[in-house]
């Protein structure tokens, strides 16, 4: 785990919790259920001495945010928060450090001893489902006004849902390859075989110490973020699951 600070969420484990926590909500799960959602993808965490801390207070404090703050977590955050032993660690950082962490627990069970607010409305997740089906091709003119200056302005784009993939949180969209033409009217699918494919990103073999990459690269010609798309509204569909007439497969 890889804390930032003394913070209740300047740790990994908290912000995942309370990701976690939230999402299952979201996606229609009542409280209790929420929880156990919660606890067994994390596990791990519980079982761990240091993690275990973290899960439970942050837990707690997401509950007790929302009014929903169940009694055996409570419980769970109270014991740790009453545990000195706890503080060890902080205070061999220094005393200014040990000082803020207590001030966070001591804050935090001030807080989960209070009253909870009522509970909060959490509105439901709403997923977006992309409908077109692998194969299909679309094309448009790029004609947008703020895209003057790109090198493929006035030029034709070709768009192919190749694959479906999962986004966070909950959405299915759609892997496109892109083609481009210069002519000033839409090309034929006997056309779209012959035209380039755009490069839409390098992909590198490695990366270094640092996290940067490095070594060999392969284009990359299928992508989610092709941001010339994005604002224009005059796509055009021009065959339905053609992967094999169109680019051949």
């Amino acid at each position: 785990m890889g804390y930032w600070g003394t913070g209740l969420y300047q740790n990994d484990v908290s912000c995942d919790v309370k990701e976690e926590y939230l999402r299952a909500l979201k996606d229609g799960s009542d409280n209790l259920t929420a929880v156990d959602i919660v606890i067994s993808k994390y596990a791990d965490y519980i079982e761990d001495a240091d993690d275990s801390i973290c899960f439970w207070l942050a837990l707690a404090d997401t509950q007790w945010n929302y009014g929903r703050l169940i009694p055996n977590v409570l419980n769970k955050a109270l014991e740790i928060i009453d545990k000195e032993e706890y503080l060890v660690i902080w205070y061999e950082e220094s005393k200014k450090i040990g000082d803020k962490r207590r001030k966070v627990l001591d804050d935090l069970k001030k807080k989960l001893k209070s009253p909870q607010p009522s509970e909060k409305r959490i509105p439901k997740q709403r997923s977006y489902i992309c409908p077109w089906k692998v194969g299909d091709i679309f094309s448009f003119q790029i004609t947008n006004e703020e895209l003057k200056q790109h090198p493929l302005f006035h030029h034709w784009i070709v768009l192919q849902k190749v694959e479906s993939v999962e986004w966070y949180p909950c959405h299915i969209i759609p892997i496109m390859t892109a083609i481009y033409s210069l002519k000033t009217t839409c090309p034929t699918l006997d056309e779209i075989s012959k035209l380039p494919f755009i490069k839409i990103a390098k992909r590198y073999s490695q990366w270094d110490n640092q996290g940067l990459q490095i070594g060999d690269y392969k284009y990359d010609y299928s992508g989610t973020d092709l941001e010339w798309v994005s604002d224009n509204e005059n796509v055009i569909k021009i065959a339905g699951n053609g992967i094999e007439q169109a680019v051949g497969g």
